[in-house]
């Protein structure tokens, strides 16, 4: 039994690796046909679902800031799903295993989001002091590039340093300010207090307007944005307890229900038993973290 599961796991594991591997020829070649002047289709349907999972998956790593490679972390996690498989089909408890594969999916997720959150709302935050910044240091040198070099040695929030230093270095290579800042924009989409920052700034470069004046105005906006943000989210961490105190008050009962009572827990031996409590244990968690996902989503209007 193990060495079937074992050999399931292996099948699974390099066909992953080849539909990535064709996806990635995928994205070459549509990348190489925008450069002709008649783009021919590319039709792409083995695993395309793979594909769309694997970017999503690069995406969130990137925005969370986790520094691994989506490579590497789908090695891992296929690792380590096909240990808890073995040692589930060993004990004979090859459900729980699939119960915890769902649960480390969905705790992956619900920590990545929360990263995303906390990383985005300090970089907001640093951010909007850098645009105060340099409302005030355009009035004595209107020259953008400059300021904005200027200010990147001062800057505490050690992400939005690397990213405005990434600013500094386009522009030093010759790249004009207002393409460096796209750059920054197309960087740190995630963001729409950086990106309502960029257009505004772009848009007064183009119009002739007073820059001064409209970093000056784009800074207020942002940083009352950002005391809204600040309030929003000392409510909304309270719904999160709340959820967050649901959810053990239901494990804490289901714990003592199967300790106290035999019926109860050698209802779960049997196979019926057994998917209901997969059911139940995946609709929990989908629950939790759509809840948590929702209450982000306020916090960020």
């Amino acid at each position: 039994m193990i060495l079937f599961l074992i050999f399931i796991a292996s099948f699974l594991f390099f066909v992953t690796l080849i539909a990535l591997h064709e996806y990635r020829l995928y994205q070459i070649q549509v990348r190489l046909n925008r450069q002709l002047l008649k783009q021919p289709d590319v039709k792409f349907n083995l695993f395309s679902f793979i594909g769309k999972l694997y970017s999503k998956l690069e995406v969130m790593l990137k925005e969370a800031g986790i520094r691994i490679d989506t490579d590497d972390f789908i090695l891992y996690f296929l690792y380590l799903s096909v240990i808890i498989i073995a040692v589930g089909s060993v004990f004979d408890r090859l459900t729980y295993s699939f119960i915890v594969i769902a649960f480390l999916i969905f705790a992956v997720k619900i920590a990545a989001d929360i990263m995303k959150e906390r990383r985005k709302f300090e970089m907001e935050k640093s951010f909007g002091n850098f645009a105060s910044e340099i409302s005030v240091l355009l009035k004595v040198n209107p020259n953008l590039g400059s300021a904005i070099e200027e200010l990147s040695h001062s800057i505490s929030d050690k992400l939005l340093r690397e990213e405005i230093n990434a600013v500094v270095n386009d522009i030093n290579t010759g790249l004009p300010v207002e393409s460096a800042l796209k750059n920054f924009k197309d960087r740190n989409s995630f963001s729409k207090v950086i990106s309502s920052w960029v257009d505004s700034i772009i848009f007064a470069n183009m119009t002739g307007a007073s820059l001064t004046a409209v970093s000056e105005e784009a800074a207020e906006r942002i940083n009352k944005k950002i005391i809204r943000m600040k309030n929003i989210k000392q409510k909304t961490a309270r719904l999160k307890m709340v959820a967050l105190s649901t959810l053990g008050l239901m494990i804490i009962t289901f714990g003592i229900m199967g300790s106290s009572m035999p019926g109860f827990k050698e209802a779960f031996e049997l196979p019926v038993g057994r998917i209901i409590l997969f059911i139940t244990v995946v609709v929990v968690i989908a629950t939790t973290y759509y809840i948590f996902n929702s209450i982000n989503k306020i916090s960020t209007l």
